[in-house]
């Protein structure tokens, strides 16, 4: 990778802790339903286990986003035979997971 892209502004996203035994009844204020637990969020707004489980899946969405572009980017810039060592580092950050016993 050239010295414009960095690897290190792909940080995995990690997902928000929130203290679930003092849930609520109450409406979500993201989603707007009514859910047998909702949280206090970190924006003051109430926050059910859905919208948390959407937040923390849109991040990984932006990540590989962000990823993309570093790669069409870097790959632009070598096509022709550069040094492919760190793309080849970027490229194995987002190999598929396979579970168990299937096969790629």
């Amino acid at each position: 990778m050239t010295d414009t892209t960095d690897i290190a502004a792909l940080q995995r996203p990690t997902r928000k802790n929130y203290d679930w035994s003092k849930a609520v009844w109450t409406d979500c204020d993201h989603c707007g339903e009514a859910h047998t637990g909702t949280v206090l969020a970190d924006d003051g707004a109430r926050i059910c286990a859905g919208c948390c489980d959407a937040e923390y899946f849109s991040a990984w969405e932006d990540l590989v986003e962000r990823a993309i572009q570093l790669l069409e980017a870097e790959l632009q810039t070598h096509h022709e035979g550069g040094n492919m060592t760190r793309l080849n580092r970027l490229l194995s950050y987002l190999k598929p997971v396979t579970p168990k016993g299937e096969k790629r």
